[in-house]
């Protein structure tokens, strides 16, 4: 989907990483993943040269634009803060809600 380097995470792969952060939690740590959509200057200018890409992107994804760097910030907060210590294994999407309309 998408110009060449605008590539999705596909479902094994997922899976596979999220079991990949599972043992963490045996050691006392814990392991999110967070997997961001097209956020910033460099995706923009990646994928967003192509016109079509950029009206399919802000036509499918429901916050309807592109995602800042800035969003981003909350996410890291929260995933490396004691508020998520029981917290292992998820995904934290932020990728303005693009994955759960695919």
């Amino acid at each position: 989907m998408g110009p060449p380097g605008c590539s999705q995470l596909l479902d094994g792969q997922r899976a596979d990483l999220v079991s990949s952060l599972l043992p963490l939690s045996a050691r006392g740590g814990n392991g999110q993943l967070t997997l961001v959509g097209l956020i910033g200057a460099a995706p923009r200018a990646r994928c967003g040269a192509d016109p079509d890409f950029s009206t399919w992107l802000a036509k499918r994804t429901p916050a309807g634009r592109w995602g800042a760097v800035e969003e981003l910030v909350g996410a890291a907060v929260f995933l490396s803060s004691d508020a998520a210590s029981f917290v292992n294994g998820h995904i934290l999407y932020v990728d303005g809600g693009i994955t759960a309309s695919l």
